[in-house]
């Protein structure tokens, strides 16, 4: 690896992110994260960053001198957790999620809430990136207020008093983030979130027809 680039792109490959999600991790965009990893910059400002955020040396990014990975992490690198599968059966009602009540953004702003610990979200944006559930915008969320979350899980939370979203559960060197699909950075799972539940599945809304008369 003689190159900025390729111990870049390595570095990132080995803690299991993706381009999309680096770039969203450190603020920068996708397009300028390829063309530094592509050896089409020589160098970049975001160095102490990304080697932060790969847990990595900055030294042996920038100039591939010294050790790779900072001593006290050496004998136990935590690199991004594998996203969980999609579907888990353990965590799966067999009762039809249109069942369940639906809870709407101005009943959690107000304080409201179903009794159920299981609950239906309309999503209001497409999250398909990587991970394991994708759900499109409009799509029925099926959520459970006490399953556990894992890495790659979509969560509805609140972030600092404000209004519900789904964010993808990232994890990098045991710190867990809250993601999107956007190229916005993502957001420590910290004090300041408020967890309403982890998805479980999704179905498109029911469709609406006219009936027939006759």
């Amino acid at each position: 690896m003689k190159t900025f680039g390729s111990r870049l792109k390595a570095a990132r490959k080995a803690a299991g992110l993706s381009q999309v999600q680096l770039a969203r991790m450190v603020g920068m965009s996708q397009g300028n994260l390829s063309d530094i990893e592509n050896d089409h910059v020589p160098t970049s400002t975001f160095t102490p960053k990304l080697a932060a955020t790969l847990g990595i040396e900055a030294l042996w990014l920038a100039e591939g001198r010294g050790a790779r990975q900072p001593q006290a992490a050496r004998a136990d690198l935590h690199a991004a957790e594998p996203p969980s599968p999609g579907y888990y059966p353990e965590r799966i009602s067999p009762v039809p999620m249109h069942n369940f009540p639906v809870l709407y953004a101005e009943d959690i702003m107000a304080g409201r809430s179903p009794d159920a610990d299981e609950f239906i979200w309309i999503a209001q944006e497409t999250l398909a990136g990587p991970g394991g559930l994708c759900v499109t915008k409009g799509f029925h969320v099926w959520l459970d207020r006490l399953a556990e979350h894992r890495a790659g899980d979509l969560v509805l939370v609140r972030i600092a008093g404000g209004p519900p979203v789904l964010r993808r559960i990232l994890v990098v060197q045991g710190i867990e983030y809250l993601a999107t699909d956007a190229p916005d950075g993502a957001h420590p799972f910290g004090d300041d979130c408020e967890r309403l539940g982890v998805a479980l599945t999704c179905y498109p809304p029911p469709l609406k027809r006219p009936r027939l008369r006759g």
